[in-house]
């Protein structure tokens, strides 16, 4: 296949036509033994090595999500698998980016193991029903045993992300680099995908499974870096470094108490050790502006059938703040 280097960064420009696209080595892949290898595996039980992806989540930035299929032909530059300074330069909070999670990898040979259709092509010539080897194991056993295969490395392979703004379910491989480095992403599905260990459960020897807990893997992932990224942007300047979260949990419900029984028995004792712990909450706080907070938030915290989280801690702490 022709190919030709284009600037650094910017991955390397595609002449050739999608059955050309694979460059990848002689054989069928190599079965071996797997020592520190980073292996990405598919729904099939299939293997492919990828050293350049950092381990735990990579967020990437993204030029922008495409709704319509990736089938190859429009794959003008290939982008290099390790990511540049401008994808990883992701703010997971920004409003006006496009944020994808890198999950996994995709190649042009992806649907050789589909299990069933896709993208209007037949069913995966090496799909697992037909290699006895792979039905009914899991990633665990197989690497045990040393009975998997390897895909070979593939120089038109892909970065799979997942858009982590609109959760919808949908996979897309990064492509087409800008000047900048930024990628577009265009939908694939599932059955193509060669998924992160960070996205799998090893030890699940059905399929449908895997792929579940593969999606809620990714979920969880996205889920606490969004909280994160929430309790970052939203706390106070004054109120960074200043008390533990398990502090405050303790003291709001002390609070909860105190203001609970003050409400059953009046008492002025209470009251007082009540203000006391509020003034504690917030060095800067007087007395007065207990009564200026905002109510909707006070009567959460205080409210004893409320599960107490840290985002309520955080904005009871917002209610306590000095106007």
């Amino acid at each position: 296949m022709a190919s030709s280097s284009k600037d650094k960064g910017k991955g390397k420009e595609l002449t050739s036509t999608p059955a050309n696209m694979s460059e990848k080595n002689e054989g069928e892949g190599d079965t071996r033994r797997t020592s520190d290898r980073q292996l990405f595996f598919n729904l099939a039980l299939v293997a492919y090595e990828c050293k350049e992806k950092p381990q735990g989540h990579v967020f990437l930035r993204v030029k922008h999500f495409v709704g319509s299929r990736s089938k190859g032909t429009d794959t003008k530059i290939v982008p290099p698998v390790a990511p540049n300074e401008a994808e990883l330069g992701a703010h997971i909070g920004a409003q006006d980016v496009h944020i994808g999670l890198w999950v996994g990898m995709w190649t042009p040979t992806a649907a050789n193991y589909a299990t069933k259709a896709v993208g209007g092509r037949p069913r995966g010539d090496q799909a697992p029903s037909r290699e006895n080897k792979r039905q009914g194991r899991s990633v665990e056993q197989l690497i045990q045993s040393g009975e998997f295969t390897i895909e070979p490395h593939n120089k038109a392979a892909l970065r799979v992300v997942i858009n982590v703004k609109q959760r919808d379910g949908r996979y897309y491989v990064l492509k087409n680099p800008d000047e900048n480095g930024l990628c577009e992403a265009t939908t694939i599905t599932t059955e193509e995908i060669f998924y992160a260990p960070e996205y799998r459960d090893d030890t699940l020897t059905n399929k449908e499974k895997r792929r579940e807990k593969a999606h809620e893997r990714i979920s969880e992932a996205v889920d606490t870096a969004l909280q994160r990224a929430r309790e970052k942007t939203s706390r106070p300047e004054s109120y960074k470094n200043v008390i533990p979260v398990d502090k405050l949990i303790s003291n709001v419900r002390t609070v909860r108490r105190l203001y609970n029984e003050s409400r059953v028995e009046y008492s002025v004792e209470k009251l007082a050790e009540l203000l006391t712990i509020l003034k504690t909450m917030d060095g800067d706080m007087e007395c007065r502006e207990v009564y200026r907070t905002r109510r909707a938030d006070m009567d959460e915290f205080l409210d004893p059938q409320t599960p107490l989280t840290n985002d309520m801690v955080i904005r009871a702490q917002n209610a306590l703040q000095v106007g």
